[in-house]
């Protein structure tokens, strides 16, 4: 979510250097949950649950510096590596988490929750959930990762989060 890797190439004629290429990609998801948005809201920013709603990807949550907002977060996916984010609510409600250092460094998702009515029709019993992210791609995994993977893997981690906020 630190590989920035430069390749290097030796050839009889000397050595040349590749220097990393990133792929910047902005994408949008947008869904409903059927759980209220401030226990929704609850889950999202609850860093330390996050190992336990996402077990197979995230290891370890760390909070480094609670005044400045950091944590270190240990991941599992596609490898092992190990992020330092930034994470936030913003003025406007928003919740934004920003990767400061790590394979994803620059990638930045900002979650916007508006109170909606519930599944049964019960007022402001469910939530609006729109995601934006803009991903920093190391090149070697943007050839193999499409968009509808990226919104697939968003739309299973909002299940995961409604899933843990109505247990809670």
């Amino acid at each position: 979510m630190a590989i920035f890797v430069s390749l290097s190439i030796v050839l009889i004629s000397g050595v040349i250097v590749i220097q990393p290429a990133f792929a910047d990609r902005y994408i949008t998801y947008e869904d409903k949950a059927n759980v209220k948005k401030e226990i929704l809201e609850k889950a999202m920013s609850d860093l330390q649950a996050y190992p336990k709603i996402f077990p197979q990807y995230i290891k370890s949550v760390q909070v480094i510096d609670p005044q400045k907002n950091l944590a270190k977060m240990k991941v599992a996916f596609p490898f092992s590596s190990e992020w330092q984010i930034k994470y936030n609510t913003l003025a406007d409600g928003k919740y934004a988490i920003e990767v400061t250092s790590g394979d994803l460094k620059g990638t930045k998702m900002t979650t916007t929750l508006q109170k909606i009515a519930g599944f049964d029709g019960t007022p402001n019993a469910g939530t609006k959930v729109r995601m934006d992210l803009a991903l920093q791609l190391p090149w070697f995994y943007s050839m193999f990762i499409s968009d509808d993977s990226i919104r697939y893997g968003m739309d299973l981690g909002l299940s995961k989060f409604e899933n843990y906020a109505k247990k809670a």
